[in-house]
């Protein structure tokens, strides 16, 4: 009974414990001494440098550093760049531990910073911190951009698109690419982009207006047939889907 109760007691104990982890930096893929961490300001990041070797701490470029305070100032020595986006680690003594905060004008950093002395081949000369929360902001503006500068191409199926186009006359205006997703047309052309016009059923032309997206020509409307003129170089194009005409030659 006495053996349950200081067994339940040791667990109970040991779930209360506080659990520490910190981040430990991670081998660049290049060179082991250069380190990567992601910055989490919930983790305590663990810098391990080697007695009489500096240890460059690199923060996010566009901050600055505005307070340093470092736990024991005679076993280690701590300096920031002119800049302040640069920690410089030290310690001077072998195998003392202490801690360093860091305040910057965008962020809070807390360390631990650990002495050791291992060979040169296995010590940290550098830790560069990534910042993935920033990193997947900096993703979803980009594409949010593109997506508003773009909005037909960000929902355009190709696969579903009538590709079935052919040409006659000069090759000098035939587009790398054309088709149509039943109400735009799409033109992709190597150089310089044409003149495009729509041709009706009485074969009449007349000048469309059409806007880039991406590597794109979007004219907002679908024809049987489109005439391309650049100087004295005229093309025809053909929408095999919607015309008779089967010009021998395509677009491939």
């Amino acid at each position: 009974m006495i053996a349950r109760i200081l067994g339940t007691a040791l667990a109970l104990c040991l779930a209360t414990a506080p659990a520490f982890a910190e981040a430990l930096p991670r081998p660049g893929r290049t060179d082991s001494r250069v380190r990567d961490v992601s910055y989490n300001k919930d983790n305590v990041t663990a810098i391990d440098a080697s007695y009489g070797t500096s240890t460059m701490i690199q923060l996010q470029s566009d901050e600055k550093i505005e307070t340093l305070a470092l736990g024991d100032s005679v076993a280690w020595k701590v300096e920031p760049n002119r800049k302040g986006d640069i920690i410089f680690v030290k310690p001077i003594e072998k195998n003392a531990q202490s801690n360093l905060n860091v305040v910057t004008d965008k962020r809070i950093y807390v360390f631990l910073l650990r002495s050791n002395t291992r060979p040169a081949g296995n010590q940290i000369y550098a830790v560069r911190f990534r910042f993935p929360e920033d990193e997947t902001n900096a993703k979803l503006l980009a594409e949010a951009k593109e997506r508003a500068a773009n909005p037909n191409l960000a929902s355009l199926n190709i696969a579903n698109a009538n590709s079935n186009y052919g040409y006659k006359g000069s090759s000098a205006n035939k587009p790398v690419a054309v088709f149509d997703d039943g109400t735009k047309t799409w033109f992709r052309f190597e150089g310089e982009t044409p003149a495009i016009y729509i041709v009706d059923a009485d074969r009449n032309e007349s000048l469309v207006n059409f806007r880039t997206e991406g590597p794109y020509v979007v004219v907002d409307k679908v024809s049987p047939q489109w005439t391309l003129r650049n100087g004295q170089e005229s093309t025809c194009i053909f929408n095999r889907r919607l015309t008779n005409v089967h010009e021998p030659n395509g677009l491939e």
